[in-house]
C-alpha cells in the first residue's frame, strides 16, 4: 500500500487463503533424548529448613536459636576485624571523629584556600 499518488506495490501477489482454512504445515522437530527427560537425581540427604513445630524453638530447641546466635557472633567477628596499613588507620579516624569535627576541618581547609593570594 502507499499513497495515493504512488506506484502501486506487490506485497499481495501471492493469493492468500480463505477463513478456515489450515495453515501450511511446519518442519518436524528433532525428537527429545532421552536422557533429557528424566528427572534429575538427589543425591544425599535434604536440609531442614525449620523445626517441627514452633514449641521446639522457644523451649530451648537446637533451631532458630543456634541460627540467631551463629548470625550475631558473625555480626561480631565481621564489626571486631582491625584495619591494617596506613589507609586502615586513617578510615579508623575517620570512623571515629562526628559530623561536627568533619565540618569544622572542611570550613578550616576552605579558609586556607580561600587566603592563598595568587599574583
Amino acid at each position: 500500500m502507499g499513497s495515493l499518488c504512488g506506484k502501486p506495490s506487490a506485497n499481495f501477489s501471492s493469493p492468500g487463503r480463505v477463513l478456515g482454512s489450515a495453515p501450511p504445515a511446519a518442519a518436524a522437530t528433532a525428537p527429545v533424548p532421552p536422557a533429557a527427560a528424566q528427572k534429575p537425581r538427589i543425591r544425599g540427604q535434604g536440609h531442614t529448613l525449620a523445626p517441627a513445630s514452633p514449641a521446639s524453638s522457644s523451649a530451648g530447641g537446637s533451631g532458630a536459636g543456634d541460627a540467631r546466635s551463629a548470625a550475631a557472633a558473625a555480626a561480631e567477628a565481621r564489626n571486631s576485624k582491625q584495619a591494617t596499613g596506613k589507609l586502615g588507620n586513617r578510615l579508623d579516624e575517620q570512623k571515629r571523629k562526628t559530623q561536627n569535627q568533619h565540618l569544622a576541618e572542611i570550613a578550616k581547609t576552605k579558609a586556607q584556600q580561600e587566603q592563598l593570594v595568587w599574583d
